[in-house]
């Protein structure tokens, strides 16, 4: 097939994942088809497949959570003269948190692997097979959680308010109580937390089993400091 319809065709992908890197949620979307469709699959079996009106939604909260995808340049390989295979690594603002949070732990993003069907420089149909270790070790890195739960935006001026706690879980043992604010975690103020406040309060007390985190409390005006130790979730 001709070179021409192989440079517009790998064209069309690179400026798609570019416009999700950008953030232009528009731009992304003008390059696929009406009837896109995406398919995410996990190599454990299970699959999630997302029709057009489906896709739109998933670039919108991509774009929100700071998505971004990097391909590996050396791995793009065409098979066909309409589809293109491509390895690369995934980061939303979460995972590149738990990258930098746990420097040493060898995670840095979901690596995948895409398989794109381009037609008249659009894209119809997007598959992604991704990594089971990088998988496993994300969810390693956060299964530990304190067992409390919270509730956004409740206090006089929109704190993090502790709304219950699982008895017997670590939160509970620790003496959080409901009514408690929470007003830092391991030393980062939740007012820092501008673009994700409630989300990053949630995600930050997630870790690895048996490790602990440190919140600051204030309680009827009395703030201080509790450790608790993360159980599996």
């Amino acid at each position: 097939f001709a070179y021409s319809e192989i440079d517009g065709n790998i064209d069309t992908i690179k400026s798609f994942i570019k416009a999700l890197n950008e953030g232009d949620a528009q731009g992304a979307m003008d390059l696929l088809a009406e009837d896109v469709v995406h398919v995410d699959n996990y190599l454990d079996g299970y699959f999630e497949l997302y029709d057009s009106e489906e896709v739109a939604e998933e670039i919108d909260y991509m774009v929100e959570a700071k998505y971004e995808m990097v391909d590996y340049e050396n791995t793009f390989k065409a098979l066909g003269e309409n589809v293109w295979v491509v390895e690369g690594k995934a980061n939303d603002y979460f995972t590149g948190l738990t990258a930098a949070l746990y420097p040493g732990a060898g995670f840095a993003g979901m690596g995948y692997t895409a398989k794109y069907f381009v037609t008249d420089n659009k894209i119809c149909y997007m598959e992604f097979l991704w990594n089971r270790d990088d998988e496993d070790l994300y969810y390693k890195l956060t299964g530990g959680f304190i067992g409390a739960f919270f509730l956004a935006g409740e206090g006089e001026d929109g704190e993090i308010v502790i709304e219950a706690c699982v008895p017997g879980l670590p939160g509970d043992k620790a003496g959080l109580k409901p009514g408690d604010i929470i007003v830092a975690v391991d030393g980062i103020r939740v007012e820092e937390m501008e673009d994700y406040r409630a989300s990053e309060v949630y995600f930050r007390l997630l870790g690895p089993v048996g490790t602990k985190v440190k919140l600051t409390i204030n309680r009827n005006g009395e703030v201080f400091d509790v450790e608790i130790v993360r159980a599996a979730r």
